[in-house]
């Protein structure tokens, strides 16, 4: 009975620190870029040997791309590309592990895209993301994010 009791307390501690653990940071903010326009800037910071992955995948059958959701309330529009510019160091190439040609990124990348909308306003969103290092991935994860004009 102690040894069941043992082996259950392992997997619970072991479950909790997995579930907690989180290489990405994220930071998110606007600047004013014009007369109601405003840069929106999300930026994932990483933890060393991680990578998160481009939005722009060849296939699906992979690990999940980064996907950005503005909820936009009335008024608001985006004026730049359907899908935010990623600016970082790319890394692109054939990955073993998911055998296809990948786009990541490591230690940090930015997704801007440029939002009509009036000072005062908010912006909302969310941002889903998975991160893999070269041994394991985690779960896709979902972001929620609020940016008040300025």
């Amino acid at each position: 009975m102690q040894k069941i009791l043992f082996l259950a307390l392992c997997l619970f501690t072991f479950t909790t620190i997995w579930a907690q653990k989180n290489p990405v940071k994220w930071t998110f903010e606007a600047k004013k870029s014009g007369k109601n326009d405003y840069k929106v800037t999300l930026t994932a910071t990483l933890d060393d040997k991680w990578a998160i992955y481009s939005q722009n995948l060849e296939s699906d059958q992979g690990p999940v791309a980064t996907a950005i959701k503005f909820e936009l309330s009335e008024g608001q529009k985006e004026v730049s590309a359907t899908k935010p510019v990623e600016v970082g160091t790319k890394i692109e190439g054939f990955d073993n592990t998911f055998e296809m040609n990948l786009v990541k990124y490591k230690k940090q990348v930015k997704f801007v895209q440029t939002i009509k909308a009036k000072k005062g306003q908010k912006i909302k969103g969310v941002v889903t993301y998975m991160t893999c290092d070269d041994n394991t991935c985690l779960p896709p994860r979902d972001v929620d994010f609020e940016i008040l004009l300025k």
